[in-house]
């Protein structure tokens, strides 16, 4: 029987912890897109490669905006492509950034010309996309907007984080609100199913709404159902843990039994840094390398030099 129990509760803490709660990261990702197609659609892609273009034709005025108090430098990431997925502009808005603190030459050029060096070096197909990204959106603007564009594009990066993260907020509210109805529903249909078959149902209920939501969900309106029903069926079980593993155990183990059983869940979840910790040092290290020279100092880093 504790045996059983054990793996009643790391079935529901490492699917509720490990999986569940992934769920506020799914909706990040998904609106992000979300709203950076509604930017689009605004023609704020063009617009930063108006200032793509723009901070390479007077790389010095941009190194001076630097001195500005007002002037916030947009990240590579925050540069909005022209299409989901691409990731030209972001690379050559690194790679610029990079030749600036390198104190090298920064023009289109240049930036196009240190991707030829990189490891590996770009297509001669990448290469003509990228130059003509570079190249065209019409004629360019004054110097004088450089500062204007940088801080367009902030404020619309900040705006997109803090909507995310509202949703995201609203996500764990919904969540919560399932979990609430769900832990009551199991004590009360317990009574008349029995305990096997209660915990039977709402395990596969669990694992239906889990898969529903994570392959399904991709609007606002979905939070306020799908996700509560997930937290119906997911924490409904932990509901059914507070009376079934009590009644496991004589009286005098009875408060030791259960937190071991449903606590070795979070015991082995526990092990996942330790886990992810050996896999990068292990098995991706030379990935990582490069990613944190590259994170640090832009493109081209150290390795792909």
């Amino acid at each position: 029987m504790p045996l059983s129990a054990c793996l009643l509760a790391f079935s529901g803490v490492v699917g509720l912890w490990g999986i569940g709660f992934f769920s506020f990261d799914l909706n990040r990702s998904i609106f992000r897109k979300t709203y950076e197609a509604e930017a689009r659609q605004e023609g704020e892609a063009e617009k930063d490669q108006q200032f793509l273009r723009l901070a390479m034709a007077h790389p010095q005025d941009f190194l001076a905006l630097r001195e500005n108090k007002n002037f916030k430098q947009p990240l590579p990431n925050q540069i909005l492509a022209p299409k989901p997925g691409d990731k030209d502009p972001e690379l050559l808005y690194s790679t610029f950034l990079t030749l600036l603190s390198d104190e090298k030459p920064a023009s289109a050029e240049d930036v196009l010309a240190a991707l030829d060096k990189s490891v590996p070096p770009q297509t001669a197909e990448e290469r003509a996309r990228r130059k003509a990204y570079l190249d065209g959106g019409g004629s360019l603007a004054d110097v004088s907007e450089l500062l204007p564009s940088a801080q367009r594009i902030v404020k619309r990066a900040n705006y997109i984080n803090g909507r995310l993260g509202f949703w995201a907020g609203l996500t764990s509210i919904m969540l919560n609100f399932g979990a609430v109805l769900g832990i009551y529903a199991f004590t009360v249909i317990t009574h008349y199913t029995g305990r096997k078959p209660a915990f039977a149902v709402s395990f596969v209920l669990a694992m239906i709404s889990t898969a529903m939501v994570f392959w399904y969900l991709t609007q606002f309106s979905q939070i306020f159902w799908m996700i509560p029903l997930m937290g119906f069926c997911q924490l409904s079980l932990f509901g059914g843990y507070a009376i079934y593993f009590p009644e496991l155990f004589p009286t005098h183990l009875r408060s030791t039994g259960t937190s071991f059983c449903y606590n070795v869940g979070r015991f082995v979840a526990a092990s996942g840094p330790f886990a992810l910790g050996l896999l990068t040092k292990v098995v991706f290290s030379e990935a990582m390398d490069t990613w944190k020279a590259c994170a640090t100092r832009a493109w081209p880093c150290a390795p792909c030099s």
